[in-house]
């Protein structure tokens, strides 16, 4: 027969599973860590020459809008898209890059084949004395309405 001190030892124990199940699901397996929107920054924050990407995702199956900036400076916005996986192709008005998305964490890769890392600053799309541009015409609204376009044709 288990005593009242086995029954508390036993109790304790199930109560650290709970608790470090429920932490590592928090910190590791949530689904907002997988996807992309949010800021990100390279460089020092506190360095007037820090790049941000911002990504504001409008859909999971076709992307979203994205903006890279510098502090008082836009430096091109436009409209993102996913390729394969974690791979997100970037639409701006004088460029296209390739972005891989790990650990909360994007890899920009130019067209040169230079690659410049960002970690993830927020969750949430932030502009830091910068005002957001006027993504109402960019690339990925007629992307958006050539897929829904072809969905509705079959």
């Amino acid at each position: 027969m288990i005593g009242m001190k086995e029954k508390t030892k036993v109790t304790i124990i199930i109560v650290l599973v709970v608790a470090l199940s429920a932490s590592f699901f928090v910190n590791y397996v949530d689904p907002r860590n997988q996807q992309i929107h949010g800021t990100y920054i390279s460089g020092d924050q506190m360095s007037p020459d820090a790049v941000y990407l911002v990504f504001e995702q409008e859909s999971p199956v076709y992307g979203g809008n994205f903006a890279k900036y510098r502090q008082f400076e836009m430096m091109e916005y436009g409209s993102f898209a996913p390729l394969e996986g974690n791979i997100y192709s970037l639409y701006g008005a004088s460029s296209t890059w390739k972005v891989i998305f790990v650990d909360n964490a994007v890899y920009l890769i130019y067209q040169t084949g230079e690659v410049s890392a960002f970690a993830r600053l927020s969750r949430m799309p932030t502009y830091i004395n910068v005002f957001p541009p006027d993504f109402s015409a960019t690339v990925f609204d007629a992307y958006v309405e050539e897929a829904e376009f072809l969905d509705n044709k079959q």
